[in-house]
Formats: structure tokens, sequence, C-alpha cells
């Protein structure tokens, strides 16, 4: 009986030795799987950091991409700008160069009427001449009177120039 009862209580120590190193087991295999969740975890956030990053420096380089597309424009239309006023500067030359052709090219013809006046009070009454005279000086009008309209138009595109600058 004693053998039976040191058998038995050896056996119960036996089973809760190994009811004990199973426990063990357990845990052990339970904090490892927790260290292998907090490393997937750990594995997944860096992740979704790297991915936040990524996203971060695309969209900075979306933001510079748009500023140096804006910059690109606003240089482009100071540009435009630029030569529009190159372009305005010139006209304005342009037309204060034509007013004074005209304004001479007038002064010329005025002179030219003055002198066939002259010529055509010195011929006598009844010369032929008298008749070309009379139509040169015609003429003198006319191209002087055109002359003057062309100046008048070249001064009123000159200060419409003005007025749209």
């Amino acid at each position: 009986k004693r053998l039976k009862k040191v058998a038995m209580e050896k056996a119960r120590a036996e089973a809760v030795e190994r009811a004990e190193m199973l426990r063990k087991e357990k845990e052990a295999r339970e904090i490892e799987e927790a260290g292998q969740r907090e490393e997937v975890e750990r594995k997944e956030r860096e992740r979704k950091e790297m991915i936040g990053k990524q996203r971060e420096e695309e969209e900075s380089i979306r933001r510079l991409e748009k500023q140096a597309e804006k910059k690109r424009l606003l240089d482009e239309e100071n540009r435009k700008n630029e030569e529009q006023e190159h372009t305005k500067h010139g006209q304005l030359a342009e037309l204060e160069q034509r007013i004074k052709e005209c304004e001479v090219e007038a002064a010329q013809h005025e002179e030219t009427m003055q002198r066939c006046k002259k010529e055509l009070k010195d011929l006598p009454r009844g010369s032929k001449d008298r008749l070309v005279k009379m139509k040169a000086i015609n003429q003198a009008q006319q191209k002087r009177g055109e002359a003057m309209k062309a100046t008048e138009a070249a001064k009123e595109e000159l200060e419409s120039c003005l007025r749209s600058k």
C-alpha cells in the first residue's frame, strides 16, 4: 500500500510537473506570439509611416511643381508685357517719326504752293503757263491737305496709344 501511495504521489507530482511545464511552454509560446505580433505591428507601423512620408514627399513635389508652373507662367506674362511695352515704345517712336515726316511733307507742299503762286503772279494774264501753274498750286494744296490729315491721324493714334498705356 505504501508503495502504491508513493507511486501515486510520484505520479501526481510528475503530472503537476508536466502540467507546470506545459503551462510554462504555453506562456512562452504566448510571449513569443505576442512578441511576433508586436514585431508585425511595429513593421506595419513603420510601413505606414514610410507610406505617409512618401505621400508627403509626393505632395511636396506636386506643390513645388505647381509653384514652378506659376513662376513660369508669371515669367512668360512678364516677358509678354515687356515685349508689348517694347512694341509700344517702338510704336510711339514710329508714330512720332511719322508725324514729323508728315509735317515736313506738308511744309514742303506749302512752300511749293507759295512758290507756284508767286510764279503765277509774275506770269502775264493770257499765258498758257498760268493754267499749268494753277494746276500745280491745286495739286500742292491737295497734297498739303493730305499730309495734314495724315499728321492729324498719326497724332490721334499717338494719343490713343498714350491713353491705353
